[in-house]
């Protein structure tokens, strides 16, 4: 059978060797601000136990799964799924949005994932791919606008930036990829940036590469990343509101399968008279994922592991508040160069600024970790620069504890990465002084110790 139920859990298993491309998505959809801000206040409360209503539905295509409603899409609006199916078809109870936000994208990039989406015939789109986190240069480029093509195959086929609407039914479609967090085009396989089809080796900006995955024990994820986001804004008249368009979409589905053909699973269409004569249209090439690099792109040996350490970009990317905290560029007290990071707002000692070095750091190697620091509105506390590892064994942190003082202060200590099992996790940060307590730092460097 296509699905074994068990009833322990309950949960339904699909096989995922009786397709080639099985693989499970993830996206989330944003299209009525107001409902969202409702989340865990009027709707979709956990301690409170609020609702949570179906605002629409997300189903497969195919008449195999016309006679049901979908999966609920709330103002928590989280669709995890089965992809490599012919497709997802998403409409919304109130009708078709004006304006579609697609972000936390996790899809795996042989693993094709196509959205319809019912909007009223005369509907014409703009759809643009946007990297927050991007500085555009001569190698990256930080926005892609798709392109309107005029078949589902060609969207389907396409390396993520086209779109097509069928009139004739009301249904747009795109094919949902993962995209890089930093960029939406490299000069990696062309002289100028482009959008291309992004894979487990494509290399990240910042070192690593630009595909964020979990893995495992050979079991193999995309993560998604936060800040690319994926804007489809329809032209058509609207509702009241402004969120909706004025007119009605039809409720039709694509047919996925080929005359005499029946569907008998989400990716899969049979003969009737001979269950063994099967297609899983439309086909896509390669029909086994590659199996991705694990090893990252290497950099020079002695050299300062650490992307962006001085925020000379301008930009804080990739570094991130690691807490309820604030992290500000600024231009007044950088030890060297324009810039030093000034963090504020902690409520916690180990809340500072924080990057993920995963991709950069060996198992059983030896780091060496400096920065400088400087205490905003204090004289003198501790600080410690932090390695935050997660293996086998759990989490575990490393690091040395200094003092700091409201003048420059040089720390550097030495680490090693002993690994038990496979290192899932590693993140740098700048922690320990007590809440409350402000601080700049700068010129931050990881590098090893040949």
């Amino acid at each position: 059978p296509e699905v074994v139920y068990d009833p322990h859990g309950p949960l339904k298993f699909i096989k995922k060797n009786n397709g080639p491309h099985r693989n499970l998505g993830h996206i989330r959809i944003e299209w009525d601000e107001a409902a969202h801000n409702t989340v865990g206040d009027s709707s979709c409360g956990n301690g409170n136990k609020a609702n949570c209503p179906a605002l629409g539905y997300i189903r497969h295509f195919g008449s195999l799964f016309d006679q049901d409603l979908g999966l609920p899409v709330t103002a928590q609006p989280e669709i995890v799924g089965p992809a490599g199916g012919f497709g997802w078809l998403l409409s919304l109870n109130e009708g078709a949005p004006k304006r579609l936000l697609i972000k936390e994208i996790e899809v795996d990039p042989s693993t094709p994932l196509v959205l319809g989406i019912s909007y009223p015939a005369g509907t014409s789109f703009t759809i643009t791919a946007t990297s927050r986190w991007c500085s555009p240069s001569s190698y990256y480029s930080c926005q892609e606008v798709f392109t309107q093509v005029t078949s589902l195959m060609e969207v389907r086929h396409s390396a993520g930036n086209t779109y097509f609407f069928d009139e004739s039914i009301g249904l747009l479609y795109v094919r949902i990829v993962m995209p890089p967090k930093y960029f939406t085009g490299d000069a990696s396989v062309t002289e100028s940036p482009k959008w291309h089809r992004w894979s487990y080796d494509t290399p990240g900006k910042y070192g690593g590469w630009a595909i964020d995955r979990f893995s495992h024990e050979n079991v193999l994820l995309p993560r998604q990343a936060n800040g690319p986001l994926l804007t489809i804004i329809a032209s058509c008249p609207t509702k009241g509101n402004g969120i909706y368009c004025a007119e009605s979409p039809p409720q039709v589905g694509p047919e996925v399968c080929s005359p005499g053909y029946e569907q008998v699973a989400y990716d899969k269409c049979c003969m009737p008279s001979s269950p063994t004569d099967c297609e899983f249209w439309p086909t896509f090439t390669p029909t086994i994922s590659p199996a991705p690099t694990t090893a990252p792109p290497t950099k020079a040996p002695g050299s300062n592991l650490v992307a962006n350490p001085g925020f000379e970009t301008g930009s804080f990317a990739p570094w991130y508040a690691n807490g309820g905290n604030t992290i500000t560029l600024d231009s007044s007290n950088s030890h060297s160069g324009m810039y030093s990071a000034l963090v504020t707002g902690r409520t916690a000692s180990w809340q500072g600024i924080a990057q993920d070095v995963l991709p950069v750091l060996s198992a059983g190697s030896t780091y060496n970790l400096s920065c400088w620091a400087k205490l905003k509105n204090a004289s003198y506390e501790p600080f410690k620069l932090t390695l935050q590892k997660n293996d086998d064994n759990g989490r575990a942190w490393l690091g040395q504890t200094f003092y700091i003082t409201d003048s420059w202060t040089y720390v550097s200590g030495s680490i090693t990465l002993n690994v038990v099992g496979t290192l899932t996790s590693a993140i740098l940060y700048a922690e320990k002084t007590p809440p409350g307590v402000e601080f700049y730092v700068d010129d931050i460097s990881v590098t090893e110790v040949i």
